[in-house]
């Protein structure tokens, strides 16, 4: 499970001290089909969970951000670095079919526009 998308901008120590938090990485990563993704990773007795949040504009830092589009887990994983590759491919995936089906929407709604007009 490697995904050159998971190696973002590292910031290994920006996590402000009151979250109280043993973060073991943290990860900003995109554009990712325009969106733009913060995700950290911390240890638990099962194994290294990741969290992300998702972004519609680029990001300096994964905390003290503003309100996320979508919110995205993964874990338990081997290490931190493998669960934050996780939660990646999880945002990578939804936000394809996101992107997708408002694809679709768009063509669907171009082929409505052309159709006979409605009295």
């Amino acid at each position: 499970m490697h995904s050159p998308r998971a190696h973002g901008a590292s910031f290994p120590d920006t996590m402000p001290s009151d979250l109280d938090l043993d973060v073991e990485a943290e990860r900003v990563v995109g554009p990712l089909h325009g969106y733009h993704v913060a995700c950290y990773s911390v240890p638990a007795d099962e194994g290294f969970f990741a969290y992300a949040k998702v972004y519609t504009e680029p990001l300096s830092c994964v905390w003290n951000t503003p309100s996320p589009v979508a919110k995205y887990a993964a874990g338990p994983f081997a290490t931190g670095d493998l669960a934050i590759e996780a939660v990646v491919q999880k945002c990578d995936l939804d936000l394809r079919q996101r992107v997708s089906k408002a694809n679709r929407l768009m063509r669907w709604l171009a082929r409505a526009g052309r159709g006979p007009a409605r009295s």
